[in-house]
């Protein structure tokens, strides 16, 4: 069923009911759910011993970064102009105790006065090759005269993150799945059962046995399960 929102309730219930023996076919018919997400909330409970995700202790209200946070950001950037807005709102949650979502981040860092622009002029600033080079310029205009150098500058900007998970066999890649973020064990298991399965054969035909290593995501009761 489309756009379904099922409680976590109905969830857990399910689970129990395929715990204590229930045919899956029964309980899907009972329910109203499908093997699939059946597959699916048991990788969850394997995983998390729950059968939602837990939400992430980082989003919450946006709020107004203090002072010193503020400096905080400035020194990360001093060292780093190019850290990733994930990484700086890790850092502030760790170091500072501040939770604060992506967008109302940028929202602060703008309203400091720290744009992209900014922040790289404060990293060149303390690179001291380039400060001792500046200050013998000012003092001798003909400090780079004649000595074929060249100074290029960019703005390197890093973008979203994506992660790639493929399936390869003796003939090439049979499956290919990109998703922004990082995979988990639900989104492994979407991917070897919509995308890996469909291009396998029944044992002992071709392609009709799966490898794994030793990812932690790779390895649950329910995945082993569905494939057998």
């Amino acid at each position: 069923m489309v756009n379904r929102r099922i409680s976590s309730d109905l969830k857990e219930a399910a689970i129990r009911m395929w715990e204590h023996g229930w045919e899956l076919s029964d309980i899907c018919a009972a329910l109203i759910v499908s093997p699939r997400s059946m597959y699916r909330w048991r990788a969850l409970f394997d995983e998390l011993g729950r059968v939602t995700k837990p939400p992430s202790v980082l989003r919450g209200r946006p709020r107004i970064i203090g002072s010193l946070a503020i400096q905080a950001c400035r020194d990360v950037y001093s060292r780093n102009p190019d850290t990733y807005l994930k990484e700086l709102q890790w850092y502030l949650a760790i170091h500072h105790d501040l939770a604060i979502s992506i967008p109302a981040l940028h929202s602060n860092l703008e309203k400091a006065g720290l744009t992209r622009k900014v922040l790289q002029k404060i990293a060149e600033e303390r690179d001291e090759q380039l400060r001792t080079d500046f200050k013998n310029c000012i003092q001798n205009p003909q400090f780079f005269s004649g000595t074929g150098r060249e100074f290029i500058t960019d703005v390197f900007i890093r973008g979203t993150r994506y992660s790639l998970v493929a399936a390869l066999s003796t003939n090439g890649y049979i499956a290919a799945k990109a998703i922004e973020g990082s995979y988990d064990a639900a989104e492994f298991f979407s991917f070897i059962l919509d995308d890996v399965v469909p291009q396998m054969n029944a044992y002992p035909g071709d392609q009709s046995v799966l490898i794994m290593d030793n990812a932690r995501i790779h390895h649950n009761e329910a995945l082993k399960e569905a494939l057998n």
